[in-house]
């Protein structure tokens, strides 16, 4: 069995997203880390709609923009 092209983007896509989670829980707070949590699901969800041409639901248009919402009110107001 050989390699080809999609096995080795593949196996470059879990290694880069393994090293991006690593430098999170290194270097983020735990309330950044359950934002980067929230929004790796919002952003999983919205390309497997497009990916499987659905539309997206009303609920989760509502969930996605509260999310979007509060994280940047997080993140542009920051405690004193």
């Amino acid at each position: 069995r050989k390699w080809n092209a999609g096995t080795v983007l593949t196996i470059l896509c879990k290694a880069l997203g393994g090293l991006l989670t690593a430098l999170v829980h290194k270097y983020a707070g735990s309330v950044t880390k359950g934002f980067c949590l929230i929004l790796g699901l919002v952003l999983t969800g919205a390309v497997q709609a497009v990916l499987d041409r659905k539309t997206l639901s009303t609920n989760q248009m509502v969930g996605t923009a509260l999310v979007l919402l509060s994280s940047y009110l997080h993140f542009t107001n920051p405690v004193v």
